[in-house]
């Protein structure tokens, strides 16, 4: 199968089983103090947590969480070879980057696209700095198989898979490289990458978009088999946007004032409409109980944490990872059970989700054959569970 500039497709947002897999202890893990959480991030099969003071530690696939080996890892281990004082981080398909309090970027994980930006196809065990961004990044945000950076100076710059123009360029196919977005040289504010679209958001609070939009992920009114490179303006958006998501196949904008709008594919209830038709222009959430501070979008799914504290989901259930206990797909948010008044920042990913908690805690829930609950077990989860090892 090939994309509409003529590119072999890449499989995503879903992995290829892995093999040869070290066993996975199904035992009950010993109790440890929970680590100083400040956020989470969740890929397809792993996971990573921020700790305070700037340490991090990830969970899950085995060559994915940065810890030097091939093992897979169902408790959460330290990364080996990051920045003093990691700022932020961001997980995609099968990789990850870190974005330092000095502004530069360091990545690791699986490659096959150039995700990692280290101008190779070569997977790594332990972060490596990008060599053109060393400094004056102030944000960074992974896709399936491509990455993207914002610079101080409101520039954008992305690499890795661009089948679909999600780097903002025609070609290449990929670009191992950092490659900066032609028509985003300044003048950007926040970022997202999804599967096969990017998205960004101006200090006057547009919302612009490139890449796929098969399913009118663009949000500018017109679905399209013919991918985008160019920044195309989100149509419809009652408010200015204050930061955008972008998940496999759909986007969602959070305004100053709290209010969520979702656009794109809706087969499972990603848009959380109560209904399962595509939008190419932004729609709102049914049932939100408040304003949102926080929003995550992934595989067929979304969350948002409200002002209250507490988290709501809907989207793809398959898995468990709404956490409302079911395997119930919901075409309109349902809270995460166990959560109530404690969520700081969900992150849904592909079958399985995670959070950070007021409290300073990590938990996850959905799908863990690869141990990506980092509970200590193979043992799915349809409500949330505490992470060991931190």
């Amino acid at each position: 199968m090939r994309s509409p500039f003529g590119y072999m497709l890449p499989l995503v947002w879903g992995l290829a089983g892995f093999a040869c897999l070290d066993p996975i202890t199904s035992q009950a893990p010993v109790d440890r103090p929970a680590g100083k959480v400040e956020a989470v991030t969740t890929g397809a099969t792993h996971a990573c947590a921020l700790l305070e003071g700037g340490s991090v530690r990830c969970w899950g696939a085995p060559g994915l969480v940065g810890d030097g080996t091939r093992s897979l890892r169902v408790e959460a281990v330290e990364v080996k070879g990051l920045s003093a004082g990691v700022l932020s981080l961001s997980a995609g398909l099968a990789h990850t980057c870190e974005l330092s309090t000095s502004g530069h970027v360091k990545c690791w994980g699986q490659n096959a696209r150039g995700e990692l930006g280290l101008g190779d196809d070569l997977p790594r065990l332990e972060p490596v700095a990008i060599p053109e961004l060393l400094e004056g990044v102030s944000q960074i945000c992974a896709g399936a198989s491509h990455s993207c950076a914002l610079k101080s100076s409101g520039a954008v710059f992305c690499w890795g898979a661009n089948d679909y123009a999600q780097l903002g360029v025609v070609s290449p196919a990929s670009a191992p490289s950092p490659v900066q977005v032609p028509a985003l040289s300044a003048g950007i504010r926040h970022i997202a990458a999804g599967a096969a679209h990017t998205c960004a958001v101006t200090i006057e609070g547009e919302v612009h978009c490139w890449g796929s939009n098969a399913h009118g992920e663009l949000g500018n009114g017109v679905p399209s088999p013919t991918p985008s490179a160019a920044p195309v303006r989100v149509e419809g958006l009652n408010d200015k946007a204050m930061m955008v998501v972008a998940g496999r196949s759909h986007t969602c904008a959070l305004t100053p004032a709290g209010a969520v709008w979702c656009w794109g594919q809706n087969e499972l209830g990603a848009l959380g409409d109560d209904t399962s038709i595509d939008r190419a222009l932004p729609v709102q959430p049914l049932g939100l109980p408040g304003p949102a501070v926080s929003m995550s979008a992934g595989a067929g799914g979304t969350c948002a944490v409200l002002t209250s504290g507490d988290a709501w989901c809907w989207g793809n259930n398959a898995n468990g990872q709404l956490g409302d206990g079911s395997r119930i797909h919901r075409a309109r948010p349902v809270p995460v059970a166990t959560l109530e008044r404690d969520a700081r920042f969900v992150s849904y990913g592909e079958g399985f989700s995670c959070g950070a908690t007021k409290t300073l805690r990590a938990m996850c829930w959905g799908k863990n054959d690869v141990g990506q609950l980092g509970d200590g077990t193979d043992a799915p989860r349809e409500t949330p569970g505490l992470v060991r090892g931190l």
